[in-house]
């Protein structure tokens, strides 16, 4: 597992937070809670802000862009 989220949504966004773990090459795995605010931008796709205190102890911001393709299929008999 890598991370884990709990989100709630709203009309136009979501808010969220989690859990996360990573590992630096052969270093010990790491885990540290996150926060995450999402834009819902719908048919142009979601804009998701991921804020992160890394081991260092400087925060970390993530800036992750997601958009889904639905492909719509006539099924006539």
């Amino acid at each position: 597992l890598e991370r884990s989220k709990l989100e709630y949504e709203f009309k136009r966004w979501k808010v969220g937070g989690g859990y996360s773990a990573y590992q630096y090459g052969n270093g010990l795995w790491e885990n540290k809670p996150f926060t995450s605010v999402t834009l819902k931008g719908g048919k142009y796709g979601d804009l998701e802000f991921w804020l992160q205190r890394m081991p260092q102890g400087s925060p970390q911001l993530q800036i992750r862009y997601a958009m889904a393709f639905k492909t719509h299929r006539n099924h006539q008999k």
